[in-house]
This record gives structure tokens, C-alpha cells and sequence, in this order.
């Protein structure tokens, strides 16, 4: 197959030894890209290395055998300072492995400096292939391909018993579909285009299939079919799959091929062969803390796990029995086991059943997301799913730099680099320059602890600025967004009627792309130099401003204003978030055509999926990847990620100004938006949907504090403006209008909007936040402010209102709360999750007994049987405790003593309703930090009045 057939063809992902494409399958990757290293220096450099090379290539105990080929001399630019321009050469290896080897040896022996030496090789490939060969991943080139799926499922019924790849794999279900697409993409001008064509409208229509096996014979036959299944399917899914499933479909398949070598025909064996050497390869995911192993099945495999958690990182659990009724997929008469049920009978053969048919349904939905954003990104699936964001936005910056040559830096964790520098290099108490850190590295007898200081200092020249101040990066501060907290303007405790939020849309990605703000676009100005513009740090070691030549400028209050230089160069980061951006506004347009035309709605849906999935990665594509001193990342600039939050802060002051001036009550301000209160007084409409008579009064008889029109001009005015200031029409100060709003404090608020002819109300930060409390805390607090709300429709005086609507939330709580009975409280609302281990796995206490989550565990096998894996179980808080369990304690929290489990429940009268009364009126007392719903007095207490007490003190 020649390259040209490639180029045609479509790349789904690429490992250490193959690139996987839609119709020539795996194709040794050496035919298409060789691992090398740059090398920094020029003609000089280059024979230095090149005659050594030729001396030993031959001789294997020498270092330089492991190089294949050193390239001619080429043109690269500083990634710091593009206006600057280096020689460099590439040094080919034979092994990407062998890459760190050949750098380390060039650094001590010849002094010469290196780059990109450190690029794990499945991200060099997938950046050359994708910047310099036309080989984009999920690149149809503006054709509609098909994707085939396979979702499936396995059970081992003695799970645990027997060593790695001995126990038999008793049950595969599985399924599949297909899905069409059509995309295409022009690097030169950054648009992106992908749109999926076809696929399933129903999970529940899918066939499922099921391999079961009584004996070992029969599992081989078995695997003889799945396996055939795997290689002739392009996205294989399903749920935890990289690191269980597919590990134990390995392991099992390595075991069967040896183990029965002599009984299988020639086509078997190449069948287990080309499955575990060519579709499949163990690797090593760093999952959400740590390192765990796992198993990639080739073309790509497709986690609905680790989807669920980045596109939905919020939910309170990520297994099956939780996301499925969250996604709306619902089964009649559901099956669940725990683990120590699974076994060779009716009810697995359902549970496997069940579970497969969930698969299909949360596949179905997450491919929707996934797919675009993988394209997008240039990443594959199983390494764009549990990546940080740092890492995703690392490699479509790189994915740039190769295509406009720009020399692109090591990672490193910037903290630990900069505590080695100030301990092992003495920067601590002298002032270094690279040259000087350089050759004192080099000279280092020990090595081995500096190995993450070494992979920057490598690099020479070429390594940031910030090596030479280490310290800054310890100790430093700049502001976040701009905030108007509502004890500051007097707005809390208070209910706001038609409020108005000047917002600037999607702000930071906006600043960056409008201001080209990037890692490597944004440098110090120097004393001499006239800053093109100036970021606001809040506090920063004063030897850093009296040692570096750098221009500054002392603010009266709150820091420094530091000089900076921007590039009129646009940065590797600017110009992936053009193409994000590109994408995103051709997205909302489409939306916005099909639900004009009132389009099918499946594809709306997909639509917004898709939507949804490029905003996030848009939103935290900004100054966190700059300023991530803890995460290993490679762009760490605190001057470019303090270029956008000041720009920030300019922007929401300018627009604060502009409403003060025109005396429009502000109410409240976080990051990107000013909250406005139009009137304090409810229209019509909320009187007709509350059922209130409005005793004759008319909606024309309603004063504004402010007239919308006003509010709404000075925005539009305001936004004209910026779009001049930043010369970047796509620039957007949006007004966007609430029916009402209650301030409680910084970032946390209710807010009520009329939805389909209802009066909805929404929360907003953590002390409403109910993720680890029944569900009965928050329909309470929905009830409560419903009357709340009823009896405040018109008011007049602020001060006396605030302590009007403080009474109303007390009195009501007391009310509403001693009221709840079990015979008109839903049982689901008193369920609560918590995930349950073995006894055994808990951390005894310091006398050598059980801790508390021990004794719970071992008091629950009493009722569930043995508990073998971490299980979620579902809730209630009874009147007596677990059996087995001396000296019970009833917190106001967690009283996991007397958390019985509902499935198992006989008696719904020994729940104790008394203990959620008490849980609701803290949760109440704690959102809104009142001091005591039992407190008979008027208001609060003179020392709180006005204080919003912490949820902490209440809990």
C-alpha cells in the first residue's frame, strides 16, 4: 500500500509500533515516522556528533549505536521568544525508548543542548503524522466513512481466586452498530469541520449477543469468535474497559494461546497472535491520582468511564447503576449482583444482559462527544479521555510548533523544578544565567535526583525564562476574576426582580485570542523597553524586582504592575483556540438553523453534545495551562496567565464604571459577568404563575429601579467599545435576564426563570450544594423558597426587606420542616449513595481496632453477605443501628451506624424521620448561614447580624 493509498485512507490511532487506519488496518509504524530529538546548535555541533556517530555506530556498547540517522542542518524558532531564531538538527533513533539515552549522552559528553527528548512517542508520532504528513486522526477528508462499534461486557465468576489470566472468563456480551461521520480540517486556516451523518436512534432496538462458557474448552472456541468480532470492529466500548475488561480479555487470550498451541489451527493462532501483537498492548493510565495498568484494544478503544467523567466530572458516581436512570436510559425489572453472585445461571445471563443494553445506551450518547473532540484534539480516545487538561492543550500546541517549527519545551512539574534549582543550584542566595545552570548540571556527578530539573535544563538557551528566578515561581500571587460580592454593593438577603447579567462570552478564551496572549507570545519587558501592556500581580518577592531588568510600575494598593512584550507572532495556543472557536461559532449556528426549522431532535442533540464537549475544552484552555506550577505541564508562563486575568479585571472595571456612572443598581460579580437589578418588584406574569391576586395593581403601575432598554443600551454601548479597544469584532458583552434572583454570597445564589410556563429555581454554589445529602434537602429548600419567594413580591426599604426575607427563610424552615411525615415523603427522596469496601481494607485504629467505616462494613455483611469490592450501596437512616455495632453515635451528617441499606429494608416505620428533619434544617441553616432555625427571636443575633455564617460551623 503506498502513501498516497494512506493519505486517502482514514487514521484512527497510532501505538509504539502501528498506525491504525479505517480500510489498511495496522501499519508498522516505522514505514511512517522515526522517533528522534532535536539537537541545538549548528554546522559545528552537527560534525562533532556526526563523526563520533560514525566512529561507534557499530559498536554496541557505545551509546551512539542506538542512532539511526542525523538529519541536515534546519531553521527553528525560540519558544520564547520567536524573534529569534536557532539552528538545530534532528537525531534519529532506532527505539523511541532510546531517545532520553541519546540525550543525556549528547548533554554530559559533548555540552551540546537538546530538545523535545522527552515527547512520549505515541504523541510524536501523532503530532508529525498529523502537522507535516497530511494523517489527521478521524480525518475523512470531507467523505462519509463508517465506523463499526462493538460494546460489550464480561463476567468471571471467580473473580479474584486465581492468579492473572488463569480464571476463566465465564460470559461476553456484547453489541454493536455503526456510525457515520464526515469531516475535514485545514491546518493552514484552523477550521475544523465534523458532523456525525447516522447512527442508532434507539440503544434498546440494538441486538445483544452473549458467549457462554461451562468448561475451558468452550471458552476457547468462545475467544475464537470474539476475538474475530474485535478485529473486524474500529471503536471498541464499554465501561472501566482500560483497565478491567480489556486487561482480563488479554491476560485470558495470552493463557489460551499458550496453553492449547498444539489443538489450534494456523488461522487460530494468527488470530491470537495478531490480536496480542498488532491489536492490543499493555500501557500505564494515570487514573484520576494514580498509576494504574491497563489495556488498549486497537483500532481504538472507547471508555465510557473515563468519558463520563470529563464530560460530566461532577456526578456523584460513575458506575452503571447511577449513570444509566441520569442518562434516562431505564430497563423493566433491571437486574444488579454484587460481585460474589455473578455464577453460570438465568439471572447473570440477565445481569450481563441489562448491563450490555446500558452500554449500548451511554456508548450511544458519549461517542456523540467524544468523537468530535478526539478529532479536534489529535488525540486518540484512550488517551484524550483520562488526560488532564494541561495535557490535551500540551499537544495541540505541539501539533503547531511542528507545523511552524517552533522549538517546543520539556514538561516538568514547575515547583519541583524550582525547588531544585534554589537547594541543588544555589539560586536560593546567587543570581544564575542559563549558561551558568547549564554547565553547572553538566558537571553534576549525581544526576539522578535532578532528572525532572535536567529535562529543562537540557535544552540550553532554549530553556524559560523562569529558570533564572525560581523563586517567584513559590511565591507568588495574581488576581482571579473580577468579584463584586454581595455584602459589598448591600444586594444579599434580598429578592431582585428582572435582573440583567452583562456577560462577556466565553471571556478568557475571548482575551486570549483577541489580545494573542500564549506561553510563547508573552515576555518580560525590560527596563528600557516600553511595555506594549501590563499585568497586575499581587504580590511577588521583592528580590525579583530589584535583581532582574524588568519594567514595573508600584500600584498605590494591592502590588505591582509588570511590564510585558507581546509577539505579533500568533502562539501555538492562540492558534488551536482559533480553530475551537472556528468550530464552536459554526456549531451554534447550525443549532440555531435546525431548531428554527424545528429539525428532527435527535440530531439537535448531537448538535448540542457536540457543542458541549468543544466548550469545555475551550473554557479551560486559558490561563490555568500557563499557570499550573504543581501540574506537569510545558507552557508554565505566569506573565501570559496574568495577561489574561488582569485584561479581565479591565474589561468587567470599564463596564462597572460605565453602570455606576449611570446610576444602575448593581447587584453582584463574578469573573466574566456584572448582575444588574432592574426592579424590585415581580411582573404580572409571576403573580398568574404563583396564583396570587394582584389586588388591582397593574404591570404599567410598576416602578423600575431602572428601565431594561437603559440597562441593555449601556451593555450593547459597552460592547462596541471592547470590540474597538481589543480590534476583535467576535468580541461579546451579552445581556442575559433572569426573572429573579437571592444573593446569599460570593457565588452562591438562587436564581428563578420562567421555563415553560413554570417558575424554576436554580442553585448556585457550595453551600446548596446537596451531592452527599438525601434528596429530600433539596426540594425542601425548593419548597421553602417557593413560599419565600410568594411572600415577597414587592418591597420597598433594603434594610428592613433583608430582615424580612432572613424571618420568612426561618419561619418557613420550621414550619415546612416539622411537618415532613413518612406518608407524604417519596422513599427515593431519603436515599443517600455511599460506596462501602471490605472490612479488612479499612486503616485500624491506633489501639489496633476497627475504625468506624470498618465496623459499618463488617455490620453490613450481616445483611448483604460478604463484601468482597468496593460497592456503592443505597441508604436510609433508621432508628436503630447496624447489628453488631457497640456504642452508636448519630451524627448530623453522616451517621453511616445507622445507614441501613433500602434494598434490604423490610419495616419503611424504622426509618427515623426525625434525624432528616434535624439533616434538612442544617443543610438550611448552613446554605443561607442563619443562626438558629429554633431561635424563637426576630432576625439573628446582633453580633451576626448582616453575617453569612460558614456551612463548616453549622456541620
Amino acid at each position: 500500500m503506498t502513501y498516497e493509498d494512506l493519505e486517502n485512507d482514514v487514521l484512527l490511532d497510532v501505538s509504539h509500533d502501528f498506525a491504525y487506519f479505517l480500510r489498511a488496518g495496522p501499519v508498522n509504524i516505522s514505514r511512517l515516522h522515526s522517533p528522534f530529538l532535536l539537537v541545538l546548535g549548528g554546522e559545528r555541533e552537527r560534525e562533532q556528533i556526526f563523526d563520533s556517530w560514525n566512529k561507534n555506530k557499530t559498536n554496541k556498547e557505545s551509546i551512539l549505536s542506538n542512532i539511526k540517522d542525523i538529519k541536515d542542518l534546519d531553521k527553528y524558532k525560540s519558544f520564547w521568544d520567536s524573534s529569534k531564531i536557532r539552528d538545530v538538527f534532528k537525531v534519529e533513533t532506532y527505539e523511541s525508548y532510546l531517545v532520553p539515552d541519546v540525550s543525556d549522552y549528547i548533554f554530559s559528553e559533548f555540552g551540546i543542548p537538546t530538545a523535545e527528548h522527552d515527547i512520549p512517542y505515541v504523541n510524536r508520532a501523532l503530532v508529525d503524522l498529523a502537522a507535516l504528513d497530511n494523517l489527521w486522526l478521524f480525518d475523512t477528508k470531507g467523505r462519509e466513512e463508517r465506523l463499526n462499534v462493538l460494546v460489550y461486557d464480561i463476567e468471571i465468576a471467580d473473580y479474584g481466586k486465581n492468579q492473572v489470566g488463569t480464571q476463566s472468563i465465564d460470559i461476553i456480551g456484547y453489541s454493536d452498530f455503526g456510525i457515520s461521520f464526515e469531516s475535514n480540517k485545514d491546518l493552514d486556516n484552523e477550521d475544523f469541520s465534523f458532523n456525525i451523518t447516522d447512527m442508532p436512534d434507539d440503544w434498546d432496538d440494538l441486538e445483544i449477543k452473549q458467549l457462554i462458557a461451562n468448561n475451558e474448552d468452550e471458552e476457547l472456541d468462545n475467544f475464537v469468535v470474539f476475538l474475530k468480532e474485535m478485529l473486524s470492529h474500529e471503536i471498541i466500548a464499554g465501561h472501566n474497559i482500560l483497565n478491567f475488561d480489556n486487561v482480563e480479555i488479554y491476560n485470558r487470550a495470552e493463557y489460551l494461546k499458550n496453553k492449547n498451541i498444539d489443538r489450534l489451527s494456523q488461522d487460530e493462532k494468527k488470530l491470537f497472535t495478531d490480536f496480542l501483537t498488532k491489536h492490543a498492548r499493555k500501557e500505564r493510565i494515570f487514573n484520576f491520582g494514580s498509576i494504574q495498568g491497563s489495556v488498549n484494544i486497537y483500532p481504538t478503544s472507547f471508555d465510557t468511564y473515563y468519558a463520563v467523567r470529563k464530560f460530566f466530572p461532577n456526578l456523584d458516581s460513575y458506575g452503571l447503576k447511577y449513570l444509566a436512570p441520569f442518562f434516562g436510559i431505564t430497563i423493566e425489572d433491571r437486574t444488579y449482583l454484587n460481585h460474589d453472585e455473578i455464577a453460570l445461571n438465568e439471572k447473570t445471563f440477565k445481569y450481563n444482559r441489562d448491563d450490555i443494553a446500558e452500554q449500548n445506551g451511554i456508548t450511544l450518547l458519549l461517542l456523540q462527544q467524544a468523537l468530535p473532540l478526539a478529532f479536534l484534539t489529535g488525540l486518540p480516545l484512550e488517551i484524550l479521555l483520562p488526560a488532564g487538561t494541561t495535557k490535551i492543550w500540551d499537544h495541540m500546541a505541539m501539533i503547531r510548533s511542528a507545523k511552524y517549527k517552533k522549538i517546543f519545551p520539556a514538561t516538568c512539574r514547575v515547583s519541583t523544578v524550582s525547588q531544585q534549582l534554589l537547594n541543588d543550584f544555589g539560586l536560593n542566595k546567587t543570581k544564575k544565567n542559563k549558561e551558568e545552570i547549564f554547565k553547572e548540571a553538566r558537571d553534576k556527578k549525581n544526576k539522578d535526583n535532578l532528572k525532572e530539573a535536567l529535562r529543562v535544563i537540557k535544552y540550553g538557551e532554549e530553556m524559560p525564562d523562569w529558570v533564572e528566578y525560581p523563586y517567584v515561581n513559590l511565591d507568588y500571587h495574581f488576581p482571579g476574576g473580577k468579584t463584586i460580592k454581595p455584602s459589598e454593593v448591600e444586594s444579599d438577603f434580598l429578592v431582585w426582580w428582572d435582573v440583567i447579567v452583562a456577560d462577556v462570552g466565553a471571556m478568557y478564551p475571548t482575551i486570549l485570542r483577541a489580545d494573542n496572549i500564549g506561553a510563547d507570545t508573552i515576555r518580560l519587558a525590560k527596563r528600557e523597553d516600553t511595555p506594549d501592556d501590563y499585568v497586575w500581580i499581587k504580590k511577588i518577592p521583592e528580590r525579583f524586582l530589584n535583581e532582574e531588568d524588568v519594567s514595573y510600575v508600584e500600584r498605590e494598593t494591592d502590588g505591582y504592575l509588570i511590564g510585558i512584550k507581546k509577539s505579533k507572532e500568533e502562539g501555538m495556543v492562540n492558534l488551536a483556540m482559533k480553530g475551537i472557536l472556528k468550530m464552536i461559532f459554526k456549531i451554534k449556528r447550525e443549532l440555531a438553523v435546525l431548531k428554527s426549522k424545528n429539525a428532527d431532535k435527535e440530531q439537535i442533540k448531537r448538535m448540542q453534545m457536540i457543542y458541549n464537549a468543544l466548550k469545555g475544552i475551550r473554557n479551560a484552555g486559558t490561563h490555568g495551562i500557563m499557570t499550573a506550577p504543581n501540574v506537569s505541564c510545558r507552557q508554565f508562563n505566569l506573565w501570559a496567565g496574568a495577561a489574561i486575568t488582569t485584561k479581565g479585571q479591565n474589561i468587567l472595571d470599564d463596564v462597572l464604571e460605565r453602570l455606576n456612572e449611570n446610576d444602575i443598581r448593581v447587584v453582584y460579580g463574578d469573573t466574566d459577568g456584572i448582575y444588574v437589578a432592574c426592579s424590585k418588584r415581580a411582573p404580572r406574569d409571576i403573580y398568574e404563575i404563583l396564583g396570587v391576586k394582584k389586588d388591582g395593581v397593574d404591570l404599567l403601575d410598576y416602578d423600575f429601579i431602572t428601565p431594561p432598554k437603559k440597562v441593555l443600551d449601556l451593555i450593547e454601548e459597552c460592547n462596541k467599545i471592547w470590540r474597538e479597544r481589543l480590534d476583535y469584532p467576535e468580541f461579546e458583552l451579552e445581556p442575559e435576564r433572569h426573572t429573579a434572583m437571592l444573593f446569599v454570597k460570593h457565588k452562591n445564589y438562587l436564581v428563578w426563570d420562567i421555563e415553560n410556563g413554570n417558575l424554576v429555581m436554580k442553585t448556585k454554589g457550595n453551600n446548596f450544594k446537596a451531592s452527599d445529602k438525601a434528596e429530600l434537602a433539596v426540594k425542601t429548600l425548593e419548597k421553602i423558597m417557593c413560599n419565600v419567594l410568594m411572600n415577597h413580591l414587592s418591597w420597598d426599604d433594603e434594610e428592613e426587606e433583608r430582615e424580612l426575607v432572613k424571618k420568612s427563610i426561618r419561619d418557613l424552615t420550621k414550619a415546612i420542616v416539622s411537618n415532613l411525615n413518612l406518608d407524604e415523603v417519596s422513599l427515593s427522596d431519603l436515599i443517600m449513595t455511599q460506596t462501602v469496601s471490605p472490612s479488612n481494607s479499612y486503616t485500624k485504629n491506633k489501639d489496633g481496632s476497627m475504625n468506624i467505616f470498618g465496623q459499618r462494613s463488617a455490620a453490613l455483611e450481616k445483611i448483604v453477605g460478604k463484601i468482597k469490592v468496593s460497592t456503592k450501596y443505597r441508604f436510609v437512616v433508621t432508628k436503630s443501628p447496624l447489628p453488631g455495632i457497640d456504642n452508636p453515635s448519630k451524627s448530623n451528617i453522616k451517621p453511616i451506624q445507622y445507614m441501613y441499606p433500602v434494598d434490604y429494608l423490610s419495616d419503611h416505620d424504622d426509618i427515623d424521620i426525625d434525624w432528616y428533619r434535624e439533616m434538612v434544617k442544617n443543610y438550611i441553616k448552613g446554605a443561607f448561614g442563619l443562626e438558629d432555625l429554633d431561635d424563637e427571636k426576630e432576625g439573628i443575633s446582633k453580633g451576626n447580624k448582616g453575617k453569612n455564617l460558614s456551612l463548616d460551623l453549622f456541620m
